[in-house]
């Protein structure tokens, strides 16, 4: 068991700050350049997303699943065969693998947060000091932007989850749109970088968007596993009638902010029942069928190595960010201390040290691959990291090693039905309490129930058992410097906050009036920065050129968590290309614009976005109409629907961002890159919350 000198949050900050200090001098006997660099190998670490610890082929469920790539780094490296994430979330995962530190030390807690702490350095940080060329190629997802960050010579990446197809990116503080597939853009240009000449050794991130939701395989696997079925997970069907009340108030109600909210003066079932399970539903399918290019990746990489003569002295890390639900439970998604959200794949390919086809047994984290490539490359880890380096594993020498850790999550304010927990997974047993609501405690014997399906912190036999496991958690918390009493990620959400929701027509401008007064009553008045009021055979409009555009500050009225939202403009576009009006940005919002003079809608829920697009270019006048529904989101045409889609419904919390007429100010909602300004004329927008059939339009306000 692991038994290190623990500090408090303060002492970590404190020292690491010291430390980085200490870099920053190169002073340090341990920061200079060894002569002969040979002897210190590459190092290559690809980060999946949301891939499960048995979405690999040669694991053989699904049965289907082929992945030849990512076997032969099994075949021919290790497999780690119990690895975990210490909080199974995206965000704070990357953060813990960067920093070799936990999300409460780190201060990255959940997906809306910042960089994490610069007292935390990231290895890249550290192994530029000790001579390594750094470069980072992809998904960061880190603070709401995609400007390049410290510790890497060459940075490549994004905003937030990015888009699968034709994809902003960000080089080196350029950003520039490419054509083409995320999977295999992120590749090529790490091919790129991996075949230049140099005289350093390298360190080289390469994090890929996929698997991520929407789950969207390349074209050319679209059509693969044509007749594929997923059997019914064992635990599918678990009532949840001894897990927390929590679990059947969300699954009954809904997790996201506004359903949760409504849904607190309303009596919580005994039990949750399922649908029918669909073995060939086609969401969980291109989920399998989105790690083929995955796969190709790996493949494409080994190639490039083995051309160049690095493939001998290059150690490759392959790993997901966190597991994923495929039904377990009736669940989706991660984040819960249940199995299949916290094990990740975790595979390490190096012929110097480790030996072909090895199956590591110990107990490893995400925070174990910083001090991992700080001991292969000779220097010293931070006083701060967390983690122990993977090195003795890859040996094959038998060391004192970890048989629990700490598991965190924190609540995201968008998601307030999934509470704050903390837990403990032991080599057999699994615990988790939730310190901020009043509910049950969960336990479980991984050997006798690896389903997680009977929870013993009800059954009064396992009283001693669960007394152990918190004892246990209040040691682990102490060792790890966990901050008691400190918020850490939102709070809970309670019936008082029950906001007073609006319905009808919240927004109407009719620019014959010549201004931008709101006269739905709402008093949603915009602010025209640029665009002229003019007459045109007989129409009086507004002229939006050269950058002109109106904003609306946010408001009560505005609030389009999870409401129906009908959106009417009527536009005469002189332009292909432009936004019509947006709201939001790159984690929630909608934008409707003209891309190539087809008209386009844009939604964006959980920084995932969908889009739909006309079915011909705009001539003229035209009336747009923009609807989400809970069914899905549509597009209409002088009242003809011209697009629809059911992959995605209401937006689950309000946008941070101001609404814009004529162009996206803030972080881009659609497939474009901002701000998209548009030029034409405009005679009228409205805006409705609340269900609104769509009627054929003339164009008249």
């Amino acid at each position: 068991m692991d038994t290190r000198k623990t500090f408090s949050r303060r002492e970590f900050v404190v020292k690491g700050t010291a430390v980085v200090g200490g870099l920053l001098t190169a002073g340090l006997p341990w920061a200079k350049v060894t002569a002969v660099e040979e002897e210190r190998p590459n190092l290559l670490f690809i980060l999946t997303d949301d891939q499960r610890y048995d979405a690999m082929g040669f694991m053989g469920r699904p049965s289907f699943l082929k992945t030849p790539n990512i076997d032969r780094l099994a075949r021919e490296g290790a497999h780690f065969e119990n690895a975990f994430v210490t909080t199974a979330l995206c965000s704070p995962s990357r953060a813990s693998f960067l920093t070799g530190t936990y999300a409460h030390i780190h201060s990255v807690v959940n997906n809306e947060a910042n960089d994490p702490d610069p007292a935390c350095p990231n290895f890249g940080q550290l192994l530029q000091k000790v001579g390594y060329e750094t470069a980072y190629i992809g998904k960061w997802h880190m603070a709401p932007k995609s400007d390049p960050r410290p510790g890497f010579d060459y940075w490549l990446s994004f905003k937030a989850q990015g888009v699968y197809e034709n994809p902003t990116l960000n080089e080196n503080g350029n950003e520039f749109q490419v054509e083409g597939y995320m999977t295999d853009i992120l590749t090529e240009y790490a091919v790129k970088w991996l075949s230049k000449e140099r005289r350093k050794p390298f360190c080289m991130v390469l994090g890929h968007k996929a698997v991520h939701a929407p789950f969207t395989p390349a074209p050319r696997h679209r059509s693969a596993f044509p007749d594929a079925e997923i059997p019914e997970p064992a635990s599918y069907k678990d009532t949840f009638a001894d897990k927390p009340a929590w679990m059947r108030r969300g699954f009954t109600f809904g997790m996201r902010r506004e359903r949760w909210v409504e849904s607190l003066d309303k009596p919580v079932p005994k039990e949750v029942k399922r649908e029918n399970w669909n073995p060939r539903a086609e969401g969980r399918i291109n989920y399998y069928r989105t790690i083929l290019a995955i796969d190709d990746s790996v493949g494409r990489i080994l190639d490039a190595l083995e051309k160049s003569g690095q493939l001998g002295n290059t150690v490759i890390v392959f790993a997901g960010d966190n597991g994923f639900f495929q039904g377990e439970h009736g669940l989706g998604d991660k984040r819960l201390i249940y199995e299949e959200s916290i094990r990740i794949p975790l595979l390490i390919r190096y012929p110097k040290m480790v030996k072909p086809g090895t199956k590591v047994k110990e107990m490893v984290l995400n925070i174990d691959i910083a001090p991992t490539f700080l001991e292969l490359a000779k220097a010293e880890k931070t006083s701060m990291m967390q983690g122990m380096s993977l090195v003795p594993l890859m040996e094959g020498r038998k060391v004192a090693w970890r048989d629990r850790f700490l598991y965190e999550y924190f609540r995201e304010e968008w998601l307030p039905g999934i509470p704050m927990m903390l837990g403990v997974r032991t080599n057999d047993w699994t615990y988790c309490c939730y310190p901020d609501v009043d509910d049950i405690e969960e336990l479980y014997d991984l050997k006798a129930d690896p389903l997680q399906m009977r929870n013993l912190a009800l059954v009064p036999e396992y009283e001693e058992k669960l007394k152990e496991m918190r004892s246990d958690l209040a040691r682990l918390k102490k060792e790890t410097a966990y901050p008691e009493g400190k918020q850490l990620g939102a709070p809970p959400v309670t019936f008082r906050e029950k906001p007073e929701r609006v319905e009808g027509c919240v927004l109407f401008y009719d620019f014959a009036h010549g201004d931008v007064r709101d006269h739905s009553g709402h008093g949603n008045n915009g602010l025209l920065k640029g665009g002229t009021f003019v007459e045109e055979a007989g129409i009086r409009a507004l002229r939006l050129q050269n950058g002109g555009y109106v904003d609306i500050p946010s408001s009560p009225s505005l609030n389009i968590s999870m409401m129906p939202l009908t959106i009417e403009v009527s536009v005469k576009p002189d332009s292909p290309n432009g936004v019509i009006v947006a709201h939001g940005g790159e984690s929630q919002g909608y934008s409707l614009y003209i891309e190539k003079g087809m008209p386009k809608f844009a939604v964006r829920a959980n920084e995932v976005v969908t889009e739909i697009v006309g079915t011909s270019a705009i001539k003229g006048w035209v009336t747009l109409t923009a609807a989400i529904r809970e069914n899905g989101i549509s597009l209409y045409a002088d009242g003809k629907e011209i697009a629809h889609s059911n992959a995605t419904g209401l937006i689950p919390a309000n946008p941070h961002e101001n609404m814009q007429i004529g162009t996206d100010a803030g972080s881009q909602v659609g497939n474009y890159r901002t701000p998209a300004p548009f030029s034409g004329l405009m005679r009228y927008i409205r805006i409705w919350l609340g269900e609104r059939k769509i009627e054929p339009s003339a164009g008249q306000p």
